[in-house]
């Protein structure tokens, strides 16, 4: 991925943003007319490295006037992005300058700014839901919504179940491709929402939280049929790639999290939701999981009126005590069942003919720990090991053969790929077979087209990556191929019900469902699509057939450092420097660990390994060896490291009789797998010949890829979609959002609120209390609130010296600074301490989301 750089940008609009506020002092003496553009750019950065939403408030009116005319194609992809629908650059530009500020608009100028550099981040249409969103009702109109007769009785049962007899408890059932989904959330707005409950749906996967919002938000006027005065309500999704949840708001109307998000946060949910709740499972047989019930069981608990409602293809498992257990959780209820086998005779669905192609190929020798821990703990298959399965041209070769061989009989095709690099792969070898062939995958930027071409017919195979999963209809195909094992059933379904449609909604007789089965012995949970829907009509007919014979891999490892550097950030006891590189080290299971280094951090570790003969030897490096290193060596002011990181590279120096190697961020260009690519090009080089030499030759790239075929994957792939623009993600509607004043004005004497936690959280006794300095920090900052020193010292950011931030919330961080005493990092027990102090849950969320809600510019003011 290129760094963000100002060095293409317009002259112009930079010496406009140099000459506007406070710059125009900053920058006084300075010719800005008779600098070269190096210059120009050196200060922009000094202005702002990256483009942030404090950058577009403070400047929009200059990027509307003098960037983007220059930029008209980024400006047209803007307006789509806002479904602003401009018909020339006057219209697009007078609609772009009448949207108020809000998180969306901001982000689409931001990857704006991100596109005119030259950066090739895809900020995908999934990415939309990473905000709240509020929905503004009042301009939406009623949509219409043509349910199948069977949907509208479902709907009708729910409400009498629900609504009309008030019942708490009971599953909807519905088969693969009958619209389960869509019915649930029709019932939801129409009937649970108007009716003054809150919606919290709880998926196991991100792509499921996706496609929930997006159904409530597109389907958001139904809440007027009963409630015509409705005004909006507010969509979250919780998840590691979504808000987490303590950023969600008290009272938002629908909540759409993971169980894995939620479940270790539950006291957040008694701050988010009133007394009416609707929980809803997706994927209802995850229920009894202790993620899911321990929940449920939560707010049952602490809320007076809570429903529960589970969406399931079917309620048989694979055993009878999983089923009796599902259907305990429900109340041995069903509130609406149909089969697969109805609505076949309906001409609703089509007959699915299931076809099973053994390929005899095993990967499983190759699995190594982590990857059986990915599998353990997520149910899927690793990128790692996903890639290797990709790679396999005996595999790809028998699902190439086992189209050729069908071609008439399987007629138009949607091939379910399992990565993007896998997805062309199998779109060039057909296409080299003659075969009319299109492919889909994230980011790409015909994709509508794509599709909409193979819906009229103008190619026999559609190839894709989960895009042909969210509901997008081509309703003739006629069969699917399966090349990914998942063990989730809704995925499943969802590959499934593409072409699960009848004859009676536009479809097709019958549908081959055709799936490549590997070997696998131990890892064998992966779900048998017959077995998925076999059980709802034991007239469909398999055949199995015997045969005798790009996960994307980016800069992962520099992503996870800029993770980590974020992750820590939001820390209140954590101090925000320049990330300068990594230390490659092993822990002591083997596993490989890169070691976060900041700028601060180079000068102790240099001296510390000026005297490494110390550890070299130490059979027993401990907690105390930690300690006597960070105040020998890092006892200047800088972000200290963590003790466990100490202690694990001790044990790396003793282990292995050398200093671990240090990666330095700024090297990265050297390798990134863009830069090969460029190179290759400009040396009229061939790629997979230079990617070999510059690997063989680059111990960081063999730090950062574990194998050659793995950097040359990376670099095959980065030469793909060189190409391809930045998407500036989903044309939505939601409502303006105001900002709050913040009000800078001094309002609390620190000491006084030092001694208020000590009566209320001490009991008026602190051991070493007289050590103890606390003060408010000289500048204003985002990085952190609080920071705790070794010798005592305690900082406080001064941006909570203010009227609007609650005098409890500055007591929470002093108390979180007092447990530093005793404890230096946030682990478990450091978090037990922590959640002792009153209503945690309302200060976490206020700290999460002041610098969202308050209309806080600390740089860029007058």
């Amino acid at each position: 991925m290129n760094d963000f750089s100002w060095a293409d940008f317009n002259k112009d609009f930079m010496k406009s943003v140099l000459r506007y506020g406070k710059n125009k002092k900053k920058y006084a003496s300075i010719d800005l007319d008779n600098i070269d553009d190096g210059y120009l750019a050196s200060l922009m950065y000094e202005v702002c490295p990256d483009p942030d939403r404090d950058f577009i408030e403070t400047y929009r009116q200059i990027i509307d006037d003098e960037l983007l005319p220059k930029y008209k194609s980024v400006l047209k992809q803007m307006i789509k992005a806002l479904k602003l629908d401009g018909s020339g650059f006057n219209s697009n530009q007078a609609k772009l300058r009448s949207r108020k500020m809000s998180a969306t608009v901001a982000g689409v100028y931001i990857t704006a700014l991100h596109n005119i550099s030259g950066m090739d981040e895809e900020l995908s249409e999934n990415s939309f839901f990473s905000n709240t969103i509020p929905v503004d009702i009042v301009k939406e109109t009623i949509p219409k919504v043509n349910l199948y007769d069977f949907q509208k009785e479902a709907v009708k049962k729910l409400h009498n179940h629900f609504v009309t007899k008030d019942n708490q408890r009971g599953l909807l059932v519905m088969p693969t491709g009958s619209g389960k989904s869509l019915t649930a959330i029709y019932f939801l707005i129409k009937d649970m929402i108007a009716s003054g409950y809150q919606i919290f749906w709880i998926a196991h996967r991100h792509m499921l939280l996706n496609q929930a919002a997006d159904g409530f938000y597109r389907l958001a006027g139904l809440s007027k049929i009963k409630d015509p005065a409705i005004k909006k309500y507010r969509i979250s999704c919780v998840s590691g790639e979504h808000l987490s949840v303590s950023q969600v708001d008290k009272g938002d109307e629908i909540v759409i999290a993971s169980n894995m998000s939620v479940c270790r946060n539950k006291k957040h949910l008694t701050r988010i939701f009133g007394n009416k709740v609707m929980i809803v499972i997706d994927e209802a047989h995850h229920t009894p999981a202790a993620s899911y019930s321990d929940v449920i069981n939560y707010l049952m608990k602490n809320r007076r009126d809570v429903k529960l409602l589970g969406l399931t293809a079917t309620p048989i498992r694979a055993t009878e005590k999983g089923t009796a257990s599902l259907m305990n959780i429900y109340d041995e209820t069903i509130v609406y069942d149909i089969s697969m086998a109805e609505l076949i005779a309906r001409g609703i669905l089509a007959k699915p003919d299931f076809e099973r192609v053994e390929t005899n190929e095993s990967f499983e020798a190759d699995i190594d720990e982590k990857e059986k821990r990915y599998i353990r703990i997520y149910e899927e298959l690793p990128p790692t090991l996903v890639q290797r399965i990709a790679d396999s041209k005996p595999r790809n070769a028998l699902i190439l053969d086992q189209f050729l061989k069908n071609k008439e009989r399987y007629g138009k095709t949607l091939i379910f790929a399992l990565n993007q690099v896998h997805c062309r792969t199998l779109a060039e070898e057909l296409k080299n077979a003659g075969i009319s062939c299109g492919v889909v995958y994230s980011g790409k930027d015909d994709n509508q087209q794509t599709i909409q071409d193979f819906k009229d017919n103008k190619f026999q195979v559609l190839v894709n990556v989960n895009i042909m999963t969210e509901g997008t209809d081509v309703p003739d195909i006629q069969t699917i191929f399966l090349t990914r094992p998942t063990q989730s059933e809704g995925f499943l379904m969802q590959m499934i019900g593409r072409g699960m449609r009848g004859v009676n909604a536009g479809g097709t007789e019958e549908v081959y469902i055709v799936d490549f089965h590997d070997k696998w012995d131990v890892f064998n949970k992966w779900l048998n699509p017959e077995w998925v829907i076999s059980a709802e009509d034991p007239e469909i007919t398999t055949v199995t057939h015997k045969i005798n014979s790009v996960i994307e891999i980016e800069w992962k490892a520099i992503q996870d450092v800029y993770k980590n550097m974020s992750a820590t950030a939001v820390e209140y006891g954590v101090y925000l420097s320049v990330p300068y590189g990594w230390f490659s080290l092993y822990d002591s299971d083997g596993v490989p660990i890169r070691l976060l280094v900041f700028e601060d951090q180079v000068r102790g570790y240099a001296e510390l390994f000026r005297h490494d003969e110390e550890w070299v030897n130490d059979d027993d490096i401990n907690a105390e060896d930690s300690a006597r290193v960070l105040d020998a060596y890092f006892g200047y002011i800088c972000n200290r490291p963590y003790a466990h990181d100490i202690e694990l590279l001790l044990t790396h120096l003793r282990d292995n009789k050398e200093v671990p190697p240090l990666h330095p961020i700024a090297e990265r260009d050297q390798i990134n797998p863009r830069s090969i690519v460029s190179r290759a090009e400009a040396e009229g080089r061939d790629l997979f010949e230079l990617s070999e030499e510059v690997y063989e030759s680059s111990q960081l790239a063999k730090d950062l890829f574990d194998t050659l075929e793995d950097y040359q994957t990376a670099c095959s792939q980065a030469k793909i979609y060189k190409n391809n623009p930045r998407k500036l993600g989903a044309a939505v509607e939601i409502l303006d959002e105001e900002k709050l004043e913040f009000d800078l004005t001094p309002t609390y004497d620190l000491k006084q609120l030092l001694t208020e936690v000590v009566n209320e959280m001490y009991g008026g006794e602190l051991p070493g209390l007289d050590k103890i300095k606390i003060m408010w920090t000289d500048e204003y900052y985002k990085s952190y609130f609080g920071m705790h020193y070794a010798d005592h010292r305690i900082y406080i950011n001064k941006i909570l010296n203010s009227v609007n931030v609650p005098r409890e919330v500055v007591k929470f961080v002093i108390y979180h600074e007092l447990i530093h005493e005793d404890i230096p990092n946030h682990g478990k027990e450091f978090k037990l301490r922590e959640g002792l102090y009153p209503n945690i849950e309302d200060h976490d969320h206020f700290l999460d989301t002041m610098f969202r809600k308050y209309d806080i510019r600390l740089r860029y003011d007058d």
